[in-house]
């Protein structure tokens, strides 16, 4: 082995829920892949409490998180919430490589995406997809657009301007609009109050 050589450990992750699609769901929003397990606090999307999502959504959807809950009654809370906005949610990453523990988008690298055009697909009341992160690397509009030149589909970018922005996706002899926003993550450098307001407008 070259002694210069670095040793970076990794391993394979698969998480085991599927993608939630309330009934009447007319927009679909897209992570990465969820935190590494030792930072969740329950088995569903956006797991780790310190995430400002679940935040955004709740004041979105009037429906102030309890505390004290068991991380089954989490999970329920969060479906209702996004039963109440009629958005579903998923992650493009189905199966990923994750470098040492780290949580952060550069740290994963997918391995198998999960299969966003067969849920649109079968949910044709779907006509937004929300992009949570476009940074380039590793990203939720970087893997999407790579999941669909792998299935015969070109996205047209608009030139590249302030977020939020937003183009149409033809799929499915209908309109999709991809919306592109500011991701959650504090290295965004957007206030909560500002998340809540974007992400407002793009899912009510």
């Amino acid at each position: 082995m070259n002694k210069y050589a670095v040793r970076i450990n990794h391993k394979e992750e698969k998480y085991n829920w599927d993608t939630y699609i309330p009934n009447g769901a007319t927009k679909l929003i897209l992570g990465t892949f969820p935190t590494a397990v030792g930072n969740r606090n329950f088995d569903f999307f956006y797991p780790n409490k310190r995430n400002r999502m679940w935040t955004i959504l709740s004041s979105i959807a009037k429906h102030p998180l309890s505390t004290d809950l068991t991380p089954i009654e989490e999970v329920a809370e969060r479906k209702l919430i996004l039963d109440k906005l009629k958005l579903a949610m998923g992650d493009i990453g189905k199966s990923i490589y994750r470098m040492g523990e780290g949580s952060l988008d550069l740290n994963i690298f997918p391995v198998e995406y999960t299969d966003v055009l067969s849920v649109l697909k079968r949910n044709k009341k779907i006509e937004k997809v929300i992009i949570t992160s476009s940074s380039k690397g590793n990203s939720v509009l970087n893997w999407f657009h790579d999941y669909c030149l792998m299935n015969g589909y070109t996205l047209t970018f608009p030139k590249r301007i302030k977020k939020p922005y937003s183009f149409i996706f033809l799929f499915d002899n209908r309109k999709i609009l991809i919306e592109i926003l500011y991701s959650v993550s504090g290295a965004a450098g957007k206030s909560t109050s500002d998340l809540i307001k974007m992400y407002s407008k793009a899912i009510k």
